[in-house]
């Protein structure tokens, strides 16, 4: 190669590892500022409007069942001896069609009818395995427990129980009342968060299993177990609330993690790393930028070095 070649390459090669270099660099921290602010701000804010979200979907059946737990009309009802099972048949289909329930029931302590907006459907029976709940509930110190059952009373469908305990004025326990959403609402419920939002939620109990999803979720059954997250999972489960990031199908995904009081779940919303395309463009439009300018250069190099 002649010195005149291999001056004119060098200079190219030095000309194209600068521009090439800075366009880069550029990108990177571009990259960068994307992902803390998709941590720090976007994350943040959409956590906060889904946990709004949750608390007017979710929270709403507690505070429903905490009011029939006070309504003066079952106590007065219970406390006559729970004659004329009709009127409380009615309550409960009454609050059925008002809040757009799965279902609505009452269970007496007295005699463990099972009440139902279709009648009483049975009565409890203290050795069956699938009554225990209620057992469980009798002798909590909780005022109501929440929980994701089969629903005897509606063709064995998964449905959202809240179970919330009556008592008396004097303190007298009398029974379980409460409502029921269908899982299958509760899973729309939770698609349309993520559309809404574009990202990933889904809540997981004190012991990481997957309670409540979308339909689209096909991750482990348990974050202790599922990819990426499984590496953090003791983490987020050990606190009340936390950001974090992990590992994914080689791809950062960012996580916001809240515990939510009343239901004993912890809310979790997810967000992947993805680069905007703006930026990309911006990229590639830099790298066109210096190749063009770099053989413009080399053009002119070479008719100066021919002409002198």
């Amino acid at each position: 190669m002649s010195r005149r070649t291999l001056f004119i390459v060098s200079i190219c090669c030095i000309l194209l590892l600068g521009f090439s270099g800075i366009s880069v660099i550029s990108y990177l921290v571009a990259n960068e500022s994307l992902t803390k602010y998709i941590q720090s701000n976007t994350l943040e804010i959409t956590s906060s409007n889904i946990h709004s979200q949750v608390q007017r979907d979710l929270l709403q059946p507690i505070t429903l069942s905490a009011h029939m737990a006070r309504d003066t009309f079952v106590m007065d009802w219970i406390e006559s001896g729970e004659r004329n099972s009709e009127k409380i048949v009615e309550y409960l289909k009454s609050i059925k069609e008002h809040n757009q329930a799965e279902t609505a029931f009452y269970i007496s302590d007295a005699g463990y009818n099972y009440y139902h907006p279709d009648g009483i459907v049975r009565q409890l029976d203290k050795n069956s395995a699938a009554d225990q709940w209620y057992f469980r509930i009798k002798h909590s110190s909780a005022d109501f427990e929440v929980n994701l059952d089969v629903d005897a009373a509606a063709a064995n469908r998964m449905t959202f129980f809240v179970n919330h305990k009556i008592y008396n004025r004097a303190r007298d326990f009398l029974g379980v009342i409460g409502v029921g959403l269908s899982s299958d609402t509760l899973g729309k419920m939770i698609d349309t968060y993520q559309r809404s939002f574009d990202c990933r939620v889904y809540f997981v109990d004190r012991e990481g299993h997957v309670v409540l999803k979308g339909s689209s979720f096909d991750d482990s059954d348990n974050i202790r177990k599922a990819e990426g997250i499984g590496e953090i999972a003791a983490r987020v489960l050990s606190s009340r609330k936390g950001t974090y990031n992990y590992l994914r199908d080689d791809q950062f995904v960012f996580l916001k993690a809240q515990f939510i009081q009343e239901l004993g779940w912890y809310l979790l919303v997810e967000q992947r790393q993805t680069v905007d395309d703006s930026v990309r463009n911006i990229l590639w439009i830099n790298l066109s930028v210096s190749l063009a300018i770099t053989l413009l250069v080399a053009s002119l190099m070479y008719l100066a070095i021919n002409r002198y």
